[in-house]
């Protein structure tokens, strides 16, 4: 059983760039080093074996500009440039990679380059062998043990998501006959399990929600979720039993001027990446499709100003109407 197990998960995808110059793969690396950078803002709004949207970037310390300028200015010392890179890997987005690019001093570019590479690479690397001891499990509950075990231990990162996600999508597109089928179905089970594993440490609740929201296809469950965070409790359900009503109602599990900070930052994100259009204009669409969901949630739940606070906090986003 355990070989066979093994046999549908298959071993994980390392994704490499190329290595004859840094700079001729620079789309690709901006396009990878954003995804490490920002999975923990993701609002994906699409199957779980589809690449989700990123939101905003956070800084760490140094602006662009001079984050940027102290890279080249190591280029005589690659060991400082390395303990640069790992210092602020975090802030390396996609900002500092075009200042890079653009620099006169080609060979320090070159160099900063090439070191970003290497961090990435290593991240890659350390993520497919973290994947690998998963699925060496065999059995898919051992495998959620173990993956449990892994954002516990603070180890999973977003080169792990990032990772894991490529495999999921790749085995959903060979899902060809029953074995590959079970393969599929154990990827976007683990793909699935690590979502919702980062959610919980989300320390902004708000973006959790969103995040899970944004990958939750059904419309029915979609409203189950807002109702449950957006809604005041009226009762307490007891399994077994019947509610036991409230003699008032608890507030809601989340502001909805929370929620709508959340949706308006990850819109305005969303409109600062270098992506195709359509895909910017398909994802902003969908963000508006979920806020409005969530204003027929406040309708039926919440008092006649929180609505209009609702709408007046993303009315510079877009109108709600």
């Amino acid at each position: 059983a355990e070989s066979s197990s093994r046999r549908r998960t298959r071993r994980p995808r390392l994704w490499r760039f190329g290595t004859s110059s840094p700079l001729k793969g620079t789309m690709l690396l901006l396009g990878v080093l954003l995804w490490l950078q920002l999975w923990r803002f993701v609002v994906p709004f699409a199957p779980p074996v589809r690449w989700p949207s990123p939101a905003p970037p956070t800084r760490l310390g140094a602006t662009t500009t001079t984050l940027a300028e102290e890279l080249l200015s190591l280029k005589e010392d690659s060991q400082s440039l390395a303990s640069l890179v790992e210092e602020k890997f975090e802030a390396i987005d996609q900002e500092v990679l075009v200042s890079l690019t653009k620099a006169e001093d080609a060979e320090a570019a070159h160099a900063a380059m090439a070191t970003i590479k290497d961090a990435t690479d290593a991240r890659m690397s350390k993520a497919k062998a973290r994947l690998e001891t998963v699925l060496d499990a065999g059995e898919l509950l051992e495998m959620d043990r173990r993956l449990t075990k892994l954002f516990k231990e603070g180890v999973v990162d977003a080169a792990f998501l990032v990772v894991l996600n490529a495999n999921a999508a790749e085995a959903a597109k060979d899902a060809t006959d029953e074995a590959a089928v079970q393969r599929a179905r154990v990827f976007e089970h683990l793909y699935t399990r690590a979502q919702e594993e980062w959610e919980k440490r989300l320390p902004d609740q708000a973006k959790g929600v969103l995040h899970r929201l944004a990958r939750t296809t059904d419309p029915a469950i979609r409203r189950n979720i807002l109702v449950h965070y957006l809604a005041p409790k009226t009762e307490i359900v007891v399994p077994g039993k019947d509610p036991v009503p409230l003699d008032e109602p608890s507030p809601p599990l989340l502001a909805s001027a929370d929620l709508a900070r959340a949706i308006a930052d990850a819109v305005n994100a969303i409109r600062q990446l270098d992506m195709d259009g359509d895909m910017v204009r398909a994802s902003i669409e969908d963000m508006r499709s979920l806020a409005k969901e969530a204003r027929l949630v406040l309708l039926d739940s919440a008092p006649e100003a929180d609505v209009r606070q609702f709408e007046q906090d993303l009315s510079a986003t877009w109108p709600m109407h």
